[in-house]
């Protein structure tokens, strides 16, 4: 399979979109790890409302 799903986030405070993207192919010196579950903390909650500015992230 050459696709994946992935969250995007597009602006800050939005939904996240579900979209199937291209399965990126890992470089030398990289893997391409696979996972079958995640998690959210408050760090996670900060940035994604763009209120982290010492972790601030770009969106797509």
């Amino acid at each position: 399979m050459n696709t994946m799903k992935a969250l995007i986030l597009e602006n800050h405070n939005a939904p996240f979109r579900l979209a199937e993207i291209a399965r990126p192919k890992p470089g030398a010196g990289e893997v391409l790890v696979r996972i079958k579950a995640s998690g959210v903390n408050p760090l996670d909650t900060k940035i994604r409302a763009g209120a982290a500015e010492h972790a601030r992230q770009p969106l797509p």
